[in-house]
């Protein structure tokens, strides 16, 4: 919740009149759950129960920010209690987690090497390897979204046509070319609240 794109939109939509909350689906603090022990339907179903909390406040508009695997463990949440989705630079394809990872008998998880290496709990894989794709969480997502790609980052796919196709709410696509996965270039993560912004004014009651 501490990266960039996320503190700084925070502040950015507040000036908006958008108020936020941010939350890590896993963390570092010794209560916390690690990225090892998680999947996709544990995020959904910690999403859904943030949503909840809201809800019971009585709160008339929700709508939900998702990075990278952020992106799918939206999809997988209930996204009809969502006024609006907008997915940064999501992941599309679900062997983009176990692609080129190392079982560990000792981790009891996999080793995945990027610009470092981390463990991806043995749920997790086994899930990903299970779908083709996440076309059929797209599917069932009826929500507005829209999709904003970084030409350069990790999550950039050739499913990003299907993936889009299948949606079956209003929809849109953005591509930022020169980007990469975390929008750190410059002024690319002014661009993305901007885009992002426009989204959620569409669709605010």
């Amino acid at each position: 919740m501490d990266e960039s794109i996320f503190y700084n939109g925070a502040r950015f939509f507040e000036k908006k009149g958008f108020s936020s909350f941010r939350f890590n689906l896993y963390d570092d603090h010794a209560d916390a759950r690690k990225l090892h022990e998680c999947d996709l339907k544990m995020h959904a179903s910690d999403i859904n129960q943030v949503v909840d909390y809201f809800r019971r406040k009585k709160t008339k508009e929700i709508c939900l920010v998702g990075h990278s695997y952020g992106g799918p463990s939206v999809l997988f949440s209930r996204t009809e209690m969502y006024s609006g989705i907008v997915l940064w630079d999501p992941t599309m394809d679900p062997d983009i987690v176990y692609r080129k990872t190392i079982p560990d008998k000792i981790a009891n998880g996999f080793i995945r090497q990027w610009s470092f290496k981390f463990i991806l709990g043995n749920k997790m894989v086994a899930e990903s390897r299970k779908f083709a794709n996440f076309e059929d969480s797209a599917k069932n997502t009826f929500t507005p979204t829209k999709i904003i790609l970084a030409q350069n980052g990790n999550a950039q796919s050739k499913n990003k046509a299907g993936f889009f196709k299948a949606l079956g709410g209003s929809k849109e696509m953005v591509v930022f070319e020169k980007t990469g996965h975390t929008f750190s270039e410059e002024g690319a993560e002014e661009r993305l609240f901007v885009e992002t912004l426009k989204w959620f004014k569409k669709f605010k009651y």
